[in-house]
């Protein structure tokens, strides 16, 4: 999805510098009790499942590792490997500032921007998380 948002294939194209990544909680979001699921895959594939909360502490086994920190999935012999990398940790409503550990950005300027809109929580800049 992130390389879609970047080159503009099927969604409205956005910078990298405009794209911020937010490092939550999951304990935290648990411990609070807000309501959530999560996927082994991209929500939209139709081989995605759908886990609720009474699932979360098989996470780790769930959702594939190796897919996910893969920097490498193009190709139609990786189409399986491409879904498994998106899969997704839906949180209904709000989350609390609080369960929000950090923020990721492209460059210093997004960093800037962030700081300038009263962030806290500490910010990285990782240019290799962007396509």
């Amino acid at each position: 999805m992130l390389l879609m948002i970047q080159t503009g294939n099927g969604v409205a194209k956005q910078k990298p510098e405009d794209i911020v990544y937010m490092v939550l909680d999951t304990q935290g979001i648990v411990n609070a009790g807000l309501s959530f699921i999560f996927t082994d895959a991209h929500a939209v594939s139709q081989f995605a499942n759908f886990y609720d909360s009474s699932h979360i502490q098989n996470i780790s086994n769930i959702i594939d590792q190796t897919a996910i920190i893969s920097t490498y999935w193009g190709g139609e012999e990786n189409r399986d490997l491409k879904l498994k990398k998106e899969a997704e940790f839906l949180v209904d409503g709000d989350i609390p500032a609080a369960l929000i550990l950090g923020f990721v950005v492209f460059n210093q300027a997004a960093e800037q921007t962030l700081l300038n809109f009263g962030v806290t929580q500490p910010i990285v800049i990782r240019t290799n998380y962007y396509f």
